[in-house]
């Protein structure tokens, strides 16, 4: 009876995935509402309902684990273990929850498919394909509106495809995903359904390009590549290998000059972009020489990031042109990089352990259409991780575990005895239903929560009543942990004169996101009380953070003349006198025309 229940885990997985689309319909709600929660809650609630079918329909299920199986449970008990042990980790934190569900399905995928046998099954795969396809239909089909301006929203920084998420990177690697997919669809699948999937490859084909994703368009190529080479394999082969000698050599030639000109065109394409990305690689490998073994733990690279950005800025060995290449990074931009950070070279050794193991049973398995899909799909993870951050995004995070659970469910090893049959669904019931129930319940406290904050937000930004930051106070007992709660409440509680409890808000916000945003509203509130050594201090990180911004130093310089330390602020003027603009505005230049005034006032003009 089990085996017609091999597809519900499936569509519950287009369910969660489609339930992360929401928060992209209504940007107004942005940062207030994030896609974990509706992740979170719509996940609980379909694995409950899981649990319950199998309950209802008395399956017994045999459950054997296997290598892959092994890998990827001690890679979530060893980030279990770091989480527990870090400083600031909360169990309600969205982020944590949703690696927790991806867990959680992966193992309810495994049980509840049988080998190979589900995959030869026609219902089933056309089901696995029919819904990822419609998934990046549904996003390219948004992204082709925005394009055209029929969904003129538009992001702050002025991108213009991003379908329901928030930066056109993340949409452009979220398509990069389920682009395999259509791509085998065009090749295998017959009438109605290949036509749907041209169509739909077409499309993504099209946004993708449109999106300006290096990153993805490398990805893309990678899959065609990958897809077509395995699909043609012996006849490749067979004419490759009739080749003659100085063929071969010229044609290894031609493809290594082709790929240096490939590379050597997407770096110049957006070359600051890619000289910043290789900056946050050196300071992020900074931060883990800090702590090489364990890491600095769960969710805590922004933090360290910034401290090893601060010290390495502050050593002076670095040139005004590299500094100009910095920014605010909450990723590393690098999966491998990012997990040495957090979680050390015990976290890397585990990841790396789950991607080559996965690696060896993809190469096991023999239905062809998801062979090739599971090498296209492991393949543009590792390009994705190598240059993006997949992991860090709940959508690409859950295809990964899906495409694990897919792979370990073809393959036979055992590892325990096969007569040893496990009774599944009364285990889980006592494991999961308590904690699932929990995180549910949790996930609408916090959307609660979030909609107060939104509500105060907005309240004390349009009528500046002090009153209504009682919405803050209520918000705060579930939002202790989220760091832009954090720093917004401290921000409106400096805007209200409670310079006192602004400090204490916004020193709690700096434990998790220490950027230039956080030291300059805690310098001003310092600046505020007349501790001026502190403030002095603040605005001093926040100017090493972000070195070609004036403002920090300007406020530095304010104080310094002030305080009647006119050496220090003729330094000050004169270092930012003779700096260079990275972003041309009207505050900018007047910094500049003050400090310049200032200068020729004490006949110092320092140029």
């Amino acid at each position: 009876m089990f085996k017609q229940l091999n597809t519900i885990p499936i569509i519950f997985a287009f369910i969660a995935i489609i339930s992360t689309f929401i928060v992209g319909i209504d940007i107004s709600y942005y940062p207030f509402i994030k896609e974990e929660y509706y992740f979170v809650l719509t996940s609980s609630f379909l694995i409950v309902l899981f649990i319950l079918i199998l309950v209802f329909s008395k399956t017994r299920i045999k459950f054997q684990f296997n290598l892959l199986d092994i890998a990827v449970l001690f890679n979530f008990l060893y980030i279990i273990l770091r989480a527990v042990f870090s400083d600031n980790f909360y169990f309600i934190d969205p982020k944590f929850q949703s690696f927790l569900i991806s867990i959680i399905f992966y193992f309810i995928i495994r049980i509840s498919i049988s080998g190979k046998n589900d995959f030869n099954n026609a219902l089933f795969v056309k089901v696995l394909f029919t819904g990822f396809i419609s998934l990046g239909l549904f996003q390219s089909l948004l992204g082709i509106l925005q394009l055209l301006n029929v969904l003129p929203l538009s992001l702050p920084d002025g991108q213009s495809v991003y379908g329901t998420f928030y930066s056109s990177g993340i949409y452009s690697n979220f398509l990069a995903l389920i682009f395999p997919f259509a791509l085998i669809g065009s090749i295998f699948f017959k009438k109605g359904l290949k036509f749907y999937s041209i169509f739909t490859c077409a499309l993504m084909l099209f946004v993708i390009i449109f999106s300006k994703g290096r990153t993805s368009w490398v990805a893309v190529c990678l899959s065609i590549l990958l897809i077509f080479s395995l699909n043609n394999y012996e006849f490749l082969k067979r004419k490759i290998f009739t080749l003659k000698r100085p063929l071969k050599a010229g044609l290894i030639i031609l493809l290594l000059v082709v790929t240096t000109i490939t590379c050597y065109g997407l770096y110049n394409f957006k070359k600051d972009s890619a000289d910043g990305r290789l900056l946050i690689w050196e300071i992020s490998l900074r931060a883990f020489s800090e702590k090489p073994i364990l890491g600095h733990g769960f969710n805590s690279y922004q933090y360290a990031y910034n401290e090893a950005k601060s010290a390495f800025f502050s050593t002076g060995k670095v040139n005004e042109e590299r500094m100009m290449l910095t920014g605010t990074t909450f990723t590393a931009f690098n999966e491998f990089i990012q997990i040495l950070v957090e979680y050390g070279i015990i976290g890397l050794i585990f990841f790396i352990a789950v991607i080559l193991i996965t690696l060896k049973y993809i190469l096991q398995i023999e239905t062809g259409k998801i062979r090739l899909l599971c090498i296209s799909l492991l393949g543009t993870f590792i390009v994705l991780s190598s240059f993006s951050y997949p992991l860090r995004i709940v959508t690409n995070q859950f295809i990964f575990y899906i495409l694990l659970a897919i792979v370990a469910s073809n393959i036979k090893s055992i590892l325990l005895p096969k007569e040893k049959t496990i009774l599944l669904p009364i285990y889980i019931l006592i494991c999961l239903v308590v904690p699932l129930l929990f995180i549910g319940a949790s996930s609408i406290q916090i959307f609660n929560a979030s909609v107060k904050w939104k509500t105060g937000h907005d309240l004390l930004l349009n009528k500046g009543d002090s009153n209504d930051i009682h919405f803050y106070d209520e918000a705060s007992q579930k939002l202790y942990w989220n760091s832009n709660f954090l720093y917004n409440y401290g921000c409106n509680l400096l805007q209200c004169k409670k310079s006192d409890n602004a400090i204490l808000f916004l020193e709690k916000a700096r434990l998790f996101r220490n950027d230039n945003l956080v030291y300059m509203r805690l310098a001003e509130a310092y600046e505020i009380k007349g501790e001026y050594s502190k403030a002095l201090s603040c605005y001093n990180k926040a100017s090493w953070l972000i070195p070609y911004l004036f403002e920090p130093k300007y406020r530095q310089f304010i104080i310094y003349k002030n305080i009647g330390e006119k050496d220090m602020a003729e330094k000050i003027a004169i270092e930012t006198v003779n700096s260079n603009l990275k972003i041309y505005n009207k505050r900018s230049v007047l910094i500049k025309t003050e400090m310049l005034e200032y200068l020729y006032s004490i006949k110092r003009p320092g140029i």
